[in-house]
């Protein structure tokens, strides 16, 4: 499961590291949260350029008939994704990537959950930008045709791996840089192709440690929300 991530740099960063060609004005997020607006990579449906754009979390089915379905929809399986019809037509014809630095998983211990920030290694041993594999959706009600469309995204999981397993038995599906052409191709609509990409997913090379409860409410998005437990009792 993926319930809440942190999305820290500049948009330029996240269109550099994946090859956009445009980006939104976007302010850093430290607790982002269901309903709220992250970015996404994808390939543009009418001029096929990769672009940058802001989209709010959780999926709305074009066929929904009404936004609500959205809160239910921030995750989709991806052992499930291309079956599920609420995620079956996305997995063929719109994929993305969600750009993120981090995501939390609650952690169970005798004392009670305790909240873990989990981010990528580079190479170098640097920390660096990555990208959740993800589907999107253009929705508006059918009795409002001159609505504005509403956007949305959901972020695909899977099993965790053995070293984050002691966190969480699921985690975000992390596809390598290599892998990100292929996954936004348009023109790759068959899900079957779609899912061989999955089996790609990143599974080694994550740093995590506790973080402060400051976490557990949406309402907190400061940059204390993603500092260890042990940095915050020195101050």
């Amino acid at each position: 499961m993926c319930g809440r991530f942190a999305m820290i740099r500049s948009p330029a960063e996240y269109a550099q590291a994946v090859g956009a060609m445009s980006w939104p004005e976007a302010k850093p997020r430290y607790n982002l949260a269901p309903t709220q607006t992250g970015l996404i990579a994808r390939d543009n449906p009418e001029t096929n350029h990769r672009e940058l754009v802001a989209l709010k979390w959780g999926l709305v089915p074009h066929w929904s008939k009404d936004a609500k379905i959205g809160y239910k929809m921030i995750n989709a399986r991806s052992e499930t994704v291309a079956t599920k019809p609420s995620f079956r037509d996305g997995m063929k014809y719109r994929r993305c990537l969600v750009a993120t630095d981090g995501w939390y998983e609650w952690r169970v211990t005798p004392s009670g959950k305790v909240p873990t920030f989990i981010q990528r290694i580079g190479d170098g041993g640097e920390l660096v930008p990555f990208f959740f594999a993800g589907l999107w959706s253009s929705w508006r009600p059918k009795e409002e045709p001159d609505a504005d469309w509403l956007e949305t995204f959901t972020i695909l999981t899977r099993e965790a791996s053995p070293e984050l397993q002691v966190i969480h038995d699921r985690m975000p599906v992390i596809l390598p840089d290599e892998a990100h052409t292929a996954w936004l191709d348009r023109t790759l609509n068959n899900g079957t192709s779609a899912e061989e990409i999955l089996k790609s997913a990143v599974l080694e090379g994550f740093h995590h440690y506790s973080v402060s409860t400051l976490v557990n409410s949406p309402k907190n998005g400061k940059p204390d929300c993603v500092t260890s437990l042990e940095a915050n009792a020195d101050r």
